[in-house]
């Protein structure tokens, strides 16, 4: 260490680790887990390309991809540090996953492609191997480790839950959820315990699977497969995939175990996260697979275990592309319309007023003004105005916004008082809470009409959404108006 961290880490190649740093810390406000995920990719292609090649011990290698590591991360987060001062995540540390594990033909609708040319890789290379009986050996160590790790970690999760109070405060709220419930029952922690248990003796089967192609996957990482003078391409190219493969199959293990607490409250957004690096990873390693099994074979392999392979692969590939087929055949309505790339069409079609309010916004105001419009929750129509012009909005999707920010706070600031302005029939009330939010421009058009509507047929809320509509003609200037969409200007407080 004592040439610095990258000079120890990478021979002093300053350029890589430069480039590696700046590529991995632009990818966590991409996807925050894409930062760990791929930057443990990194290290571990570091550490096994070096131990294949240096002539050193596992435990000096060990150290430099530890160096390493350390110095990406620091580094990585530096070059961003401007994002990560304010960032805050959702996540709240790792939870035990209660429910049934995941059905392996539920798996295979996702991963079947790439499961089998996995399987066929591994195995090709397992039986290629010259010491085969000891690469079994290794492998078969390998299968008990990866098999015995998540147990002890659920055993440990287990006598966590019971003899900790944080712990046990977690799982007696995870097992009073109903979903939960219906799996594991009501009983208590030491029956849900049990019943998680006999869910998953009863349905091993993607357990098995993994921990299978996972153990193959390690062997093909660690095992000297070539001699250390040996530099060819192909042989380093194996060694990467098996590389792939072991990280892709590993992040969709872990999830049958453990989840991020998010609020969600489930697994959904885990699965999310990392089904998709997995599928990358997968997807890049079958890939190569392919490549390798139809054309980097010696005479050992027949043509006969070829021709299987291909065939197989082709039909699961062929029943892979019956999905986007059909789906691209439905999301254009069979082609019966003209062909037409621009995303913003369909609003400019089917709400026409609202595409206006959106094009006179783009061509009049001035600056990046605060407009007000009816908040959504996720995925709705409201926030068009916003979307659409890339103004800000006092409140947009609120729900969605929780699960970036982690909490509903801000969020419960702001809809008290879009709904006492678009309701309220006190209007230096509305006028005050516009311009605390530092509000241009109002936009009342359907959306917020129903907006209003929904506030005051409430039971607490005694209102006339439509006189409370209309006494905006009176309280702001009226700057815009087509149809039903009217766009209203604040006046600058006086004085």
């Amino acid at each position: 260490l004592r040439l610095g961290p990258v000079a120890y880490a990478l021979d002093g190649d300053w350029v890589l680790f430069a480039f590696c740093a700046l590529a991995l810390g632009a990818l966590g406000f991409l996807n925050t887990w894409d930062f760990p995920i791929y930057l443990g990719l990194v290290v571990l292609a570091y550490g096994a390309g070096r131990y294949a090649r240096a002539d050193e011990t596992l435990v000096e290698t060990l150290q430099r991809a530890a160096v390493l590591g350390l110095a990406l991360t620091v580094v990585g987060a530096l070059l961003y540090l401007p994002f990560y001062i304010g960032f805050s995540s959702q996540a709240g540390g790792l939870v035990p996953y209660l429910l049934a594990p995941t059905r392996l033909p539920q798996y295979l609708v996702m991963f079947g492609p790439f499961i089998f040319v996995a399987t066929s890789f591994l195995l090709i290379r397992l039986w290629m191997a010259r010491d085969s009986d000891k690469i079994w050996a290794s492998f078969a160590r390998a299968w008990g480790v990866v098999v015995v790790a998540p147990l002890l970690l659920l055993a440990l999760t287990g006598v966590l839950a019971i003899v900790t109070e944080p712990g046990l405060q977690i799982v007696q709220s995870l097992l009073a959820d109903p979903r939960v419930q219906q799996i594991v029952g009501s009983d208590g922690v030491g029956a849900a315990l049990r019943a998680i248990v006999t869910a998953r003796l009863r349905d091993p089967w993607l357990f098995l699977t993994l921990s299978l192609l996972i153990a193959g996957a390690a062997v093909g990482l660690l095992q000297p497969w070539r001699r250390r003078d040996d530099t060819s391409e192909s042989a380093d190219a194996t060694q990467f995939t098996s590389l792939l493969l072991l990280c892709g199959l590993g992040l969709t293990f872990v999830v049958e175990f453990v989840y991020l607490r998010d609020s969600f409250g489930v697994r959904m957004n885990t699965i999310f996260k990392f089904y998709y690096q997995a599928w990358v990873m997968l997807g890049c390693a079958s890939a190569f697979g392919v490549w390798w099994i139809l054309n980097g074979l010696d005479e050992r392999t027949s043509t006969a275990v070829q021709t299987i392979f291909l065939v197989g692969a082709v039909i699961l590939t062929a029943a892979g592309l019956v999905y986007p087929a059909l789906a691209s055949w439905s999301r254009v309505d069979g082609f019966r319309h003209p062909p037409n790339l621009n995303g913003a069409s369909n609003v400019a079609q089917n709400h026409p007023d609202d595409w206006a309010a959106i094009e006179w916004l783009r061509t009049n105001a001035e600056g990046a003004p605060v407009i007000l419009e009816a908040p959504g929750k996720s995925y709705d129509y409201e926030g068009r105005i916003s979307a659409f012009t890339g103004y800000p909005a006092v409140l947009g999707w609120a729900l969605h916004e929780s699960q970036w920010r982690g909490s509903y706070q801000e969020q419960g600031k702001r809809e008290p008082d879009i709904a006492t302005i678009y309701t309220s029939p006190n209007d230096q009330q509305r006028l005050d809470l516009l311009r605390k939010w530092e509000v241009d421009y109002v936009i009342v058009g359907p959306p917020e009409r129903r907006y209003a509507e929904e506030l005051c047929q409430g039971s607490e809320r005694a209102c006339n959404a439509t006189q409370a509509l209309r006494r905006f003609d009176e309280l702001l200037q009226p700057a815009f108006q087509q149809g039903r969409t009217t766009i209203y200007r604040v006046p600058q407080a006086s004085g």
